[in-house]
């Protein structure tokens, strides 16, 4: 419809500079170089302690200096952005917002400006390891029996710490995104009655023209902003950009072993273990701009708090004339905290009254704030929007004209200079523990194969951080990805995206009984057992119980301004692979209900149920069919193989491969039409393909 009209309701300018802040040529390409060095040093050593006990222990010293940008196209905030986050996490406490801080600016940094790095080169990435292995050796009673003769049994045990690498992630998200002072990137604003409403936005009027204006008129003095350092974007530029957390830790994990092998009669073995891994200060990408859980110092009650409250009275339909303060628990809040600008007196100018978004006053401020959550170009469970109508929209005003917003003052709760930074942070936590049990039978009588089978559980606040880039729009990734709330990683703890509780692999190598010495024609001549015999099947297999995954929050923004989240389970659906009328395949039984009846859009502060259903899972069986001829020339010889791939054709559909409403999370989202929910449109198998080879060896 809006091509249709002709309609310009979005426009973006993407720009960059040089190091003296020109404006460069559009289509001028950046040549970005980046360097990066990595030094460790190692040392370890065995002491055979006794006869059936040896100790092995090591060593590690890691230095992972910052990467750096060699042409000098490297800048840095003036802040660190970590503490930044930290301590209006503390100020919000107090009642304090953005409003009372510091701006953020940006001067050029890295080893080609004698500026600062990235993040602070930490050298006390030290790694001690240590392990055991030890094979009992009883002199007799039942205890002998157990753990047989000589080395039949050896109990094995390590601990390590390793570390991680975190500059290449960098890496990636600046060589495609400009650090700030360097570049750029200017957008009209969203959400204004009146400004950006259909009727007043520009139209098309030449194909090869986009109306500028629309986007110039927004800015100060009507131009582009200019490149300069020391660079401080504009106070009221509510952009969407990217960042990097300078007080970043090396990742690093514990990990943990303990195994009991015993090798059995007629060449079987068995082993037993535990595996853990505790992973510490992992990579997580968190909103460094997040809006501001500001509560208000008199009645203790937080901006989530007051702000879910409201949205539950519009999930159920409350009409704005039916919401008073008297009849909102968490009023006081709103009493308490809405001034008018420039003022520290909380309530309207006297004699005045807000003027809601239909043309009609009030005198209650939370009937007011009401309003501008639920009918001025927002909706319930889109709230941020709501806040932004308050605190830096200008909607919330007087039958005077006065304006009113936190504590008077224009983006206490929303930082109106960037309404959003994600950045990587070293915040993330992990824990894996498995129990693990193997049986193997060495190769003998023709037959040798491994059979594993692991029980275990993976924890973490984010899976997928180190995969993803930056989007000034979209979730990238499955939901859950991101954090939702930077103050509160815990509510994003779940099960791994990679977590399968149940895992059984196998694979095995026979050789037919046919041919000469075998059971099967075992007295054929040289001809016969050219034919018959040498044949081998090899075969691999494995089975998972199903993935994990989450249903998105759809195009509803409750807490943060660029992420929408997940959406929160009220009760839990029946999940698999079901056929439904249309022929397509949904990961719900019945995709309608449970769309309509099982999922709510998460409030205000929450972060969702992440992780909480269980898709399909692997299987796959694949085999191999081969024969060796010896030609009769000294060590040359023709095999021939016929391998089969997934075998029985298995279809094992995935979840994360699914397209939303145009979101582009990768999972079922609560935009989705009801007959489509959870509709799969990718699989974890491939079809069955046969491949056969003739090889000849010389």
């Amino acid at each position: 419809m809006l091509g249709l009209l002709g309609i310009v309701s979005d426009v973006k300018a993407n720009i960059n500079y040089d190091r003296q802040g020109n404006t460069l040529a559009e289509g001028t390409p950046i040549k970005r170089k980046y360097g990066l060095n990595w030094y460790e040093f190692y040392g370890q050593d065995s002491w055979r302690v006794k006869r059936n006990l040896t100790l092995t222990y090591g060593f590690r010293w890691s230095l992972f200096p910052p990467p750096w940008e060699v042409n000098g196209f490297q800048a840095s905030p003036t802040v660190n952005l970590g503490n930044y986050l930290a301590q209006n996490a503390k100020n919000m406490q107090q009642g304090l917002g953005y409003a009372d801080g510091p701006l953020i600016s940006f001067v050029l940094g890295g080893p080609a400006n004698h500026g600062a790095d990235f993040y602070h080169f930490e050298k006390s990435d030290f790694s001690p390891r240590i392990s055991f292995a030890y094979s009992p050796h009883p002199e007799g009673g039942w205890l002998k029996k157990l753990v047989g003769d000589g080395d039949k049994t050896v109990i094995r045990g390590g601990f390590g710490k390793v570390y991680d690498r975190a500059g290449m992630q960098l890496i990636s998200t600046f060589d495609a995104n400009p650090p700030g002072g360097l570049g750029a990137t200017v957008q009209n604003p969203c959400c204004l009655p009146g400004v950006t409403d259909a009727q007043d936005v520009p139209r098309v009027t030449d194909v090869n023209t986009v109306p500028l204006s629309y986007l110039t008129a927004q800015l100060p003095d009507g131009v582009l902003p200019p490149g300069q350092f020391p660079q401080t974007p504009n106070p009221a530029g509510e952009a969407i950009t990217w960042g990097v957390d300078q007080s970043i830790k090396t990742p690093y994990a514990y990990t943990i072993d303990f195994s009991i092998g015993r090798e059995l009669s007629k060449g079987f073995a068995l082993q037993v273990s535990y595996v853990g891994r505790l992973g510490r200060n992992l990579l997580t990408q968190r909103d460094l701009a997040q809006p501001l859980n500001l509560v208000d110092p008199s009645s203790k009650v937080s901006y989530f708090q007051a702000a879910t409250e409201l949205s539950k009275l519009a999930r159920a339909g409350t009409p704005v004339n039916q919401v008073t303060s008297a009849s909102v628990q968490t009023s006081a809040y709103w009493q308490h905290l809405i001034m008018a600008q420039g003022s520290a007196t909380p309530g309207l100018v006297s004699g005045q009254s807000y003027v809601l978004p239909d043309g009609s006053t009030t005198n209650d401020v939370t009937q007011a704030v009401y309003a501008l959550y639920t009918s001025a170009d927002t909706y319930a469970g889109d709230e941020v929007v709501g806040l932004a109508n308050v605190d830096i929209y200008y909607a919330l005003y007087d039958t005077a004209s006065n304006y009113y917003f936190f504590n008077g003052k224009v983006g206490e709760l929303l930082n109106n200079q960037a309404t959003s930074m994600f950045a990587w942070s070293s915040i993330g936590k992990s824990n894996y523990n498995a129990l693990q049990v193997s049986l193997k039978k060495h190769a003998s009588q023709g037959l040798q194969f491994d059979l594993n089978y692991t029980y275990s559980k993976s924890i973490d606040t984010t899976s997928g951080a180190a995969r993803l880039g930056f989007s000034p729009s979209d979730n990238i990734g499955v939901p859950g990805s991101r954090l939702v709330n930077a103050f509160d990683p815990r509510g994003n703890r779940g099960p791994s995206d990679f977590d399968t509780t149940h895992q059984i692999n196998a694979n095995w190598i026979v050789e037919l009984p046919f041919g000469n010495g075998k059971r099967f024609g075992g007295g054929a001549g040289s001809m016969a057992d050219a034919v018959i015999g040498g044949w081998q099947l090899s075969g691999l297999a494995r089975w998972t119980t199903g993935f994990p995954f989450t249903v998105d929050n759809g195009q509803f923004w409750p807490t943060n301004w660029d992420e929408q989240g997940s959406a929160t389970i009220v009760s839990k659906p029946k999940t698999g692979a079901f056929r439904q009328p249309d022929g397509n395949v949904s990961v719900f039984s019945n995709p309608s209900d449970a769309l309509n009846n099982d999922f709510i859009h998460t409030f205000p502060g929450a972060s969702g149920s992440r992780n909480v259903l269980r898709a399909q899972g692997f299987a796959g069986w694949d085999m191999g069919l081969s024969k060796r001829w010896k030609m009769p020339f000294e060590g040359q010889s023709l095999q021939f193989r016929w391998e089969v791939f997934n075998v029985p054709n298995l279809h094992r559909f995935n979840v994360v491969a699914n397209t939303g409403a145009g979101i582009g999370d990768g999972a079922p989202n609560l935009q989705q039409l009801p007959q489509q929910f959870g509709d799969y449109t990718g699989l974890l198998t491939q079809s069955r393909v046969m491949q056969f080879a003739l090889r000849y060896e010389f």
